[in-house]
Protein backbone atom coordinates (compact mmCIF):
# COMPACT_ATOMS: atom_id res chain seq x y z
CA UNK A 1 0.00 0.00 0.00
CA UNK A 2 1.41 3.53 -0.53
CA UNK A 3 2.25 5.97 1.92
CA UNK A 4 -0.07 8.34 0.61
CA UNK A 5 -2.78 5.92 0.59
CA UNK A 6 -1.57 4.69 4.93
CA UNK A 7 -1.77 8.53 5.20
CA UNK A 8 -4.72 9.22 4.07
CA UNK A 9 -6.22 5.99 6.03
CA UNK A 10 -4.72 7.33 9.11
CA UNK A 11 -6.13 10.78 8.84
CA UNK A 12 -9.48 9.56 8.12
CA UNK A 13 -9.18 7.29 11.75
CA UNK A 14 -7.67 10.08 13.59
CA UNK A 15 -10.58 12.53 12.61
CA UNK A 16 -13.10 9.82 13.33
CA UNK A 17 -12.04 9.19 16.97
CA UNK A 18 -11.17 12.64 18.13
CA UNK A 19 -14.62 13.63 16.29
CA UNK A 20 -16.58 11.27 17.86
CA UNK A 21 -15.09 11.19 21.06
CA UNK A 22 -14.52 14.28 21.98
CA UNK A 23 -18.34 14.98 20.67
CA UNK A 24 -19.33 12.53 23.11
CA UNK A 25 -18.04 14.56 26.18
CA UNK A 26 -19.98 17.97 25.03
CA UNK A 27 -23.46 16.02 24.20
CA UNK A 28 -23.57 12.71 26.82
CA UNK A 29 -22.49 14.24 30.10
CA UNK A 30 -21.35 10.27 30.98
CA UNK A 31 -18.97 8.70 32.04
CA UNK A 32 -20.25 5.32 30.39
CA UNK A 33 -21.14 6.63 26.89
CA UNK A 34 -17.60 8.67 26.74
CA UNK A 35 -15.99 5.50 27.18
CA UNK A 36 -18.28 3.31 24.71
CA UNK A 37 -18.04 5.75 22.04
CA UNK A 38 -14.15 6.03 21.87
CA UNK A 39 -14.27 2.41 22.55
CA UNK A 40 -16.83 1.52 19.40
CA UNK A 41 -15.03 3.80 17.05
CA UNK A 42 -11.59 2.59 17.62
CA UNK A 43 -12.55 -0.49 16.97
CA UNK A 44 -14.66 0.06 13.66
CA UNK A 45 -12.02 2.02 12.49
CA UNK A 46 -9.39 -0.79 13.27
CA UNK A 47 -11.93 -3.20 11.63
CA UNK A 48 -12.20 -0.56 8.58
CA UNK A 49 -8.52 0.80 8.40
CA UNK A 50 -6.08 -1.75 9.85
CA UNK A 51 -5.30 -3.74 6.64
CA UNK A 52 -4.47 -0.18 5.29
CA UNK A 53 -2.34 2.01 7.56
CA UNK A 54 -2.35 -0.26 10.49
CA UNK A 55 -4.89 2.30 11.90
CA UNK A 56 -2.38 3.31 14.57
CA UNK A 57 -4.14 6.50 14.67
CA UNK A 58 -2.18 7.71 17.48
CA UNK A 59 1.46 9.62 17.33
CA UNK A 60 2.51 7.14 20.76
CA UNK A 61 1.92 4.32 19.19
CA UNK A 62 3.13 5.44 15.59
CA UNK A 63 6.36 6.60 17.55
CA UNK A 64 6.64 2.52 19.10
CA UNK A 65 6.37 1.31 15.72
CA UNK A 66 9.20 3.60 14.47
CA UNK A 67 11.13 2.12 17.66
CA UNK A 68 10.26 -1.08 16.57
CA UNK A 69 11.61 -0.40 13.26
CA UNK A 70 8.15 -1.15 12.06
CA UNK A 71 8.09 2.27 10.40
CA UNK A 72 10.89 4.39 8.64
CA UNK A 73 11.85 7.89 9.80
CA UNK A 74 9.25 9.38 6.89
CA UNK A 75 6.77 6.85 7.46
CA UNK A 76 6.61 7.84 11.16
CA UNK A 77 6.62 11.44 10.53
CA UNK A 78 3.77 10.93 7.75
CA UNK A 79 1.41 9.13 10.15
CA UNK A 80 2.13 12.12 13.05
CA UNK A 81 1.53 14.77 10.86
CA UNK A 82 -1.77 13.23 9.34
CA UNK A 83 -2.91 12.26 12.63
CA UNK A 84 -2.63 15.60 13.62
CA UNK A 85 -4.31 17.30 10.78
CA UNK A 86 -7.39 14.54 11.26
CA UNK A 87 -7.06 16.03 15.11
CA UNK A 88 -7.00 19.64 14.44
CA UNK A 89 -10.25 19.04 11.32
CA UNK A 90 -12.37 17.43 14.04
CA UNK A 91 -11.57 19.80 17.00
CA UNK A 92 -12.53 22.62 14.65
CA UNK A 93 -15.55 21.26 13.14
CA UNK A 94 -16.56 20.51 16.57
CA UNK A 95 -16.10 23.83 17.19
CA UNK A 96 -18.42 24.59 14.57
CA UNK A 97 -21.11 22.22 15.85
CA UNK A 98 -21.33 23.33 19.29
CA UNK A 99 -19.83 26.23 19.55
CA UNK A 100 -21.30 26.81 23.50
CA UNK A 101 -19.20 23.98 24.66
CA UNK A 102 -18.42 23.67 28.23
CA UNK A 103 -16.05 21.46 27.98
CA UNK A 104 -13.61 22.95 25.56
CA UNK A 105 -14.80 20.88 23.09
CA UNK A 106 -13.81 17.32 24.45
CA UNK A 107 -10.30 19.12 26.39
CA UNK A 108 -8.93 16.24 28.23
CA UNK A 109 -7.67 18.06 31.65
CA UNK A 110 -5.87 17.30 35.11
CA UNK A 111 -9.21 17.36 36.83
CA UNK A 112 -9.65 18.24 40.58
CA UNK A 113 -9.42 14.86 41.41
CA UNK A 114 -6.12 15.14 40.72
CA UNK A 115 -5.37 18.40 42.34
CA UNK A 116 -5.29 20.22 38.54
CA UNK A 117 -1.48 18.47 38.72
CA UNK A 118 0.03 17.95 35.03
CA UNK A 119 2.56 15.54 36.61
CA UNK A 120 0.27 13.24 37.73
CA UNK A 121 -1.78 13.16 34.68
CA UNK A 122 1.13 12.30 33.04
CA UNK A 123 1.58 9.45 35.45
CA UNK A 124 -1.87 7.75 34.42
CA UNK A 125 -1.63 8.73 31.17
CA UNK A 126 1.72 6.86 30.60
CA UNK A 127 0.00 3.74 32.63
CA UNK A 128 -3.49 3.97 31.07
CA UNK A 129 -1.30 3.78 27.49
CA UNK A 130 0.97 1.03 28.56
CA UNK A 131 -2.23 -0.85 28.63
CA UNK A 132 -3.86 0.20 25.50
CA UNK A 133 -0.45 -0.42 23.67
CA UNK A 134 0.38 -3.72 25.40
CA UNK A 135 -2.69 -4.98 23.94
CA UNK A 136 -2.16 -2.94 20.41
CA UNK A 137 1.27 -4.98 20.10
CA UNK A 138 0.29 -8.28 21.06
CA UNK A 139 -2.90 -7.49 18.22
CA UNK A 140 -0.69 -6.12 15.66
CA UNK A 141 2.94 -7.07 15.92
CA UNK A 142 3.04 -10.52 17.89
CA UNK A 143 -0.32 -11.57 16.73
CA UNK A 144 -1.56 -13.62 19.50
CA UNK A 145 -5.03 -11.74 19.76
CA UNK A 146 -7.14 -14.21 16.76
CA UNK A 147 -7.94 -11.41 13.79
CA UNK A 148 -11.84 -11.34 14.23
CA UNK A 149 -11.42 -10.07 17.97
CA UNK A 150 -8.43 -7.58 17.37
CA UNK A 151 -10.06 -4.33 16.89
CA UNK A 152 -12.77 -5.51 20.02
CA UNK A 153 -9.86 -6.23 22.14
CA UNK A 154 -8.41 -2.76 21.56
CA UNK A 155 -11.12 -0.90 21.86
CA UNK A 156 -12.62 -2.24 24.86
CA UNK A 157 -9.06 -1.96 26.11
CA UNK A 158 -9.55 1.94 25.47
CA UNK A 159 -13.16 2.09 26.76
CA UNK A 160 -12.12 0.48 29.92
CA UNK A 161 -9.37 3.16 30.55
CA UNK A 162 -11.38 5.55 30.13
CA UNK A 163 -13.63 4.42 32.68
CA UNK A 164 -11.20 4.29 34.65
CA UNK A 165 -8.96 7.34 33.78
CA UNK A 166 -11.42 9.47 32.23
CA UNK A 167 -12.51 11.14 35.98
CA UNK A 168 -8.95 11.84 36.94
CA UNK A 169 -7.29 13.18 33.28
CA UNK A 170 -9.55 12.95 30.58
CA UNK A 171 -7.79 9.18 29.59
CA UNK A 172 -6.72 10.87 26.48
CA UNK A 173 -4.00 8.17 25.81
CA UNK A 174 -3.03 9.92 22.53
CA UNK A 175 -1.35 13.17 21.61
CA UNK A 176 -3.53 13.77 18.78
CA UNK A 177 -6.57 13.18 21.12
CA UNK A 178 -5.71 15.53 23.32
CA UNK A 179 -4.30 18.08 20.24
CA UNK A 180 -7.36 18.80 18.24
CA UNK A 181 -9.80 20.05 21.40
CA UNK A 182 -6.45 21.97 22.66
CA UNK A 183 -6.28 23.70 19.14
CA UNK A 184 -9.75 24.43 18.92
CA UNK A 185 -10.15 25.91 22.65
CA UNK A 186 -6.88 27.54 22.44
CA UNK A 187 -6.48 26.08 25.50
CA UNK A 188 -2.78 24.18 25.51
CA UNK A 189 -2.75 23.51 29.29
CA UNK A 190 -0.91 20.55 30.67
CA UNK A 191 -0.54 19.43 26.63
CA UNK A 192 2.85 18.23 27.84
CA UNK A 193 1.61 15.43 29.86
CA UNK A 194 -0.92 14.26 27.22
CA UNK A 195 1.84 13.66 24.72
CA UNK A 196 4.53 12.47 27.01
CA UNK A 197 2.91 10.22 29.05
CA UNK A 198 1.30 8.28 26.03
CA UNK A 199 4.85 8.23 24.30
CA UNK A 200 6.36 6.82 27.22
CA UNK A 201 3.67 4.24 28.07
CA UNK A 202 3.76 3.29 24.41
CA UNK A 203 7.37 2.79 24.52
CA UNK A 204 7.36 0.65 27.47
CA UNK A 205 4.66 -1.45 26.29
CA UNK A 206 6.39 -2.49 23.30
CA UNK A 207 9.43 -2.94 25.23
CA UNK A 208 7.95 -5.60 27.61
CA UNK A 209 5.41 -7.09 25.02
CA UNK A 210 8.66 -7.81 23.01
CA UNK A 211 10.87 -9.28 25.86
CA UNK A 212 7.45 -11.61 26.86
CA UNK A 213 7.29 -12.98 23.23
CA UNK A 214 10.65 -13.68 23.43
CA UNK A 215 10.81 -15.55 26.66
CA UNK A 216 7.70 -17.65 25.06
Amino acid sequence: MSLERRLVAELIGTFALVFIGSLSVDVSGSLVVVALAHGFILAVMAYALGAISGCHINPAISLAMYALRRLTGREALGYVLAQLAGASIAGLLHAVITPWSSTYYGLTLPTAKIGGSSGLAFLIEAVLTFFLALVIYQVAVAGKVPEPMGGLAIGLTLAAAILAGGPLTGAALNPARAFGPALASANFSSQWAYWLGPILGALAAFDVAAYLSRSQ
